[in-house]
């Protein structure tokens, strides 16, 4: 009898378990390969012109048996304002009556979501919460973006862990080089990604950042596409600030 497992934080859709058993001079070995069917996701969202808010639906390929829930949601701080997102929150249609559903919004570019109800889940495709966001600065971003879900931690009605496969949910073109947000690539966003570049203190819009810098940060300064700031893009930045290719 084998009782083969799987995390509550796997990620791919499909991965591959070796067993191998002994006995009476005889040795077999076969691979297994387990699918995760649960999926959790921010599909994609766009804003409108004349938009000052938009929901943010968090959805799950099944919600079979989910209890309780919890999440991260990263975001820009510069494109997004999640300050009032706690108190509009709304349970998706995977959610029956009587769950708790909380946010925190304390960390700039981080919105900690979670929920809890008497009732499981129910099964198949929907969304287990709604967020309200709004744009920052009261106009509606209309280029770059960052929203994806980290940490996530699903429960099952017995409290084990269920299985997912997390999906980033929008992410648009952003104006590279543009780590103040004020709409052009200068000379203090040169400087601003030389600072990143050996790991020194930033100030983005009146705001105090230090290494290790926020995901929408790095994603403003990652001119090359690397996952990091160094000085290959600290180079990529200066050109473009004087016009060069």
């Amino acid at each position: 009898l084998l009782d083969i497992g799987i995390s509550a934080d796997t990620r791919p859709e499909t991965y591959m378990v070796t067993v191998r058993g002994e006995g009476g001079g005889e040795s077999r070995t076969a691979q297994v390969a387990v699918i995760v069917h649960t999926r959790l996701y921010i599909p994609p969202i766009i804003f409108k012109p004349g938009d000052s808010t938009v929901s943010i639906p968090v959805r799950l390929t099944s919600g079979e048996g989910l209890a309780e829930f919890s999440f991260v949601l990263e975001y820009d701080p510069l494109l997004f304002d999640m300050s009032q997102a706690g108190a509009s929150l709304l349970p998706g249609s995977l959610n029956p009556e009587g769950w708790i559903l909380d946010a925190d919004s304390s960390i700039p570019g981080q919105l900690l979501v979670e929920g809890a109800g008497p009732a499981v889940g129910t099964s198949g495709d929907g969304s287990i919460i709604v967020i309200k966001a709004a744009a920052a600065g009261g106009d509606y971003p209309d280029e770059g973006s960052l929203l994806s879900a980290s940490g996530i931690n699903l429960l099952s009605d017995k409290g084990l862990g269920i299985p997912y496969v997390s999906r980033a949910g929008l992410s648009y073109l952003m104006e590279g080089g543009d780590i103040n947000s004020d709409e052009d690539v200068n000379i203090i966003d040169v400087v601003l990604c030389l600072r990143m570049s050996i790991g020194l203190d930033v100030e983005v819009k009146g705001s105090q950042y230090v290494p290790a810098y926020p995901a929408w940060i790095i994603l403003r300064g990652d001119m090359n596409g690397d996952g990091e700031v160094d000085i290959s893009d600290v180079v990529l930045t200066l050109r473009k600030s004087v016009g060069l290719n």
